[in-house]
């Protein structure tokens, strides 16, 4: 019976060592799952997205987004470009928004009335304005040494 154990012990210590099978254990221990989520903002579904950015905080997340354009004369909800930024806002100004200030290009529809957001970013949290908004801003990442490493695993999420 010690005999058996200590056969089995053996292979087990063999198999663990050989390169092939040491190396599928180190990549399953060291893979990085980053969502990419795909969808539409719009004014009526905005709030949740931007409660989806303060969920990622300090996570790297992709984003494959149109996000429609837009000031409401409440200031409810806002969605532009400008100086090479992108940002959208939305919540009551008066008890605390959020926003996500969004760097580096993005794209706009035909008729201008969706932005596109592609690529991966790294949320970071930039603390909350006078008014009590809280803003979150996305710093593009390199999306191919996302893509092409192989310890990285891309989970599809539809918004």
């Amino acid at each position: 019976m010690l005999r058996g154990l200590l056969g089995l012990s053996l292979l087990a210590a063999v198999a663990y060592s050989s390169p092939l099978v040491a190396g599928a254990v180190h990549r399953t221990q060291s893979t990085k799952i980053i969502t990419l989520y795909e969808g539409v903002v719009t004014k009526a579904n905005a709030e949740k997205f931007l409660q989806l950015i303060s969920d990622s905080t300090d996570k790297i997340i992709g984003l494959k987004m149109s996000i429609e354009s837009g000031n409401t004369e409440d200031y409810s909800y806002y969605a532009a470009s400008n100086d090479g930024h992108f940002t959208i806002s939305a919540g009551n100004p008066m008890d605390g928004s959020s926003e996500l200030l969004v760097n580096g290009p993005v794209g706009t529809t035909t008729a201008g009335a969706f932005y596109t957001v592609d690529g991966f970013y790294l949320i970071k949290s930039g603390g909350s304005h006078a008014a009590g908004a809280i803003s979150y801003g996305a710093m593009p990442v390199d999306e191919a040494s996302i893509k092409l490493n192989p310890r990285v695993v891309i989970i599809h999420k539809q918004f």
